[in-house]
Parts: C-alpha cells; structure tokens; sequence
C-alpha cells in the first residue's frame, strides 16, 4: 500500500518543481526585458546629470545630483512645442488612413477575385523591398506638382506611402486566417457584406489592427528625411532635435539625451494604454 505521506511528498515534489520551473522563466524574462530597458535607462540618467559628470570614465549609472535642466531648456524652445504638434498630427493622420485603407484594401484581396490580383499585391509587396528615402527625389517631384510642398497632406500622403504597403499585407493575412463561414453565416441572417466586416471580421482582427497602427505611427514618429525635405518652412520632432542640440562647434548631448527621452514618451504612452485594448480584444471573442 502507498502511504498517506509518500503522496503529499509526491505532491510537495510537483509543486516545488512547478514553482522552479515558474521562477527560472520570470527570471529569464527579467533578463531579456534588461536589455531593452537598459538602454532608455541610461539615456534618463545621463539626461538629468551634471556637464561635469558626462565627462567622467568610465560612466555611472546614477547621479547624487540630479538636475531637469535640460528637459526645461529643450521644452522651453520655441520650435519644440510647434514641432511636437507638427508631428502628432501628420503622425495619427497617416496612421489613421493606413489602418483604415488597409482593412478595405486588405478584405479585398483575401475575399473577392478579380483581374490582376496577384500582380497588384505584388507590386504593393515591392514598395517595401526599398528604403524610403530611395523614392525622396520622385516624392519631392510629385508632392511639388500637386502644390503640398510645406503642407500638412503633403507629408501625410508620402508617410501614407510607405505604410500602407505593410497595413495591406498584414490585413490580409489576418483575414486570410478566418474561415470566410463566419461572414457567410452572417449575411444568411441578414447582415451585408459591410455588416460582416464590421461585425464579424473586424472585432476577430482587432489585435492585428492596433498593433498596424502602432508600428505605423512610430514609423511616422521617428522618419526624418521625408520631412526635412518637404517641409522647409515646418519641422517635426526629429528635425526639431538635430536643430536643438547641434551647437556652433559641439553637440549639447544632455539636450540630445533629453530631447530623445521626450520623443520616446508618446509612443510609449501610446503603446501602454493600446496594449490594455489588445488585451480587451483578445479575449472579446466574436461580437454579432
């Protein structure tokens, strides 16, 4: 017979191996998220140190004297607030119609059959074998016959270029995913094909969706060679920062430190609260 004791022993056993094999991954996560932590770590601390201490070998990693005086000086220019508004807008605006281009361009290919198809989703698949700064001199071209030179739906437009190539892609695939029953079902009950995708497609893609908009508002946030040329008279984020922070003969590298922690912090917050959202969704489930 098996004792009472030699069982609880047994499951003492298991669970003393589940709670190691548990603490390993945690411990493994902690690592790996280290790496990418590390790196905004060290630019918020260099950011709020003393000039004298930015020149001590090897660098530490804290400061006893922190001081916010670069982050005042680079909000307080009067460029930051201007370019900062700049950027917010052309970068939700060519997000926003990427994503919504995306899911008709998208739903399209994955559900109906027409003539060049697969000639025409290639070549969308070909703008992303290419940098975009290959295509700076015919958007220049383009974007200068159309009169958006220094405009708002200039910058747009060649943000929207190079993000919606990847917006359809993903769209696709994601819809290629779901068994097209589900929509067909819907329209025997009466839904329209529109309804279908609203109602039935739309709320199963909805983590794939977010996660669209933001790799193509960060793509936005961050692009500096589109707007340095088409916008002569305006700037945005990272044409601001490089005008900030070079000096006559040196860099100011607080201010580069500073002004890069503030570029980061909308994507970031961005990030956080659609984060929660994709979490929401993907436990929503199909919603008629």
């Amino acid at each position: 017979m098996v004792r009472e004791g030699d069982n609880d022993m047994k499951v003492s056993l298991r669970k003393l191996k589940k709670n190691f094999k548990t603490i390993l991954a945690y411990v493994g996560l902690l690592i790996l998220s280290s790496f990418a932590i590390f790196p905004y770590y060290y630019l918020f601390v260099s950011s709020i140190k003393p000039k004298d201490e930015l020149s001590i070998v090897p660098p530490t990693l804290w400061t006893w004297r922190p001081t916010f005086e670069a982050y005042a000086k680079a909000i307080s220019q009067p460029i930051f607030a201007e370019a900062l508004l700049n950027t917010i807008i052309v970068s939700l605006a060519s997000s926003g119609i990427a994503v919504f281009l995306g899911i008709l361009s998208g739903y399209a290919y994955s559900r109906f059959n027409f003539r060049g198809k697969n000639k025409t989703f290639q070549v969308i698949l070909l703008r992303n074998m290419f940098p975009g700064i290959a295509f700076l001199i015919p958007y220049y071209a383009f974007i200068s016959w159309l009169g958006w030179i220094n405009t708002y739906q200039g910058l747009t437009f060649t943000y929207l270029v190079f993000n919606l190539p990847l917006a359809v892609w993903l769209t696709r695939g994601f819809i290629d995913s779901i068994p097209p029953d589900f929509e067909e079902q819907a329209m025997v009950d009466g839904c329209s094909r529109l309804g279908a995708l609203l109602r039935i497609v739309l709320p199963i893609i909805r983590p794939g969706i977010v996660g669209i908009f933001i790799y193509c508002f960060a793509n936005s946030w961050i692009e500096y060679a589109q707007p340095l040329t088409l916008w002569t008279t305006k700037k945005t984020l990272p044409v601001a920062l490089f005008s900030i922070v070079m000096g006559e003969y040196q860099i100011d590298w607080r201010m580069l430190f500073s002004m890069a922690i503030l570029m980061s912090l909308p994507t970031i917050i961005i990030f956080y609260f659609l984060q929660r959202f994709i979490g929401k969704a993907l436990v929503g489930g199909i919603k008629m």
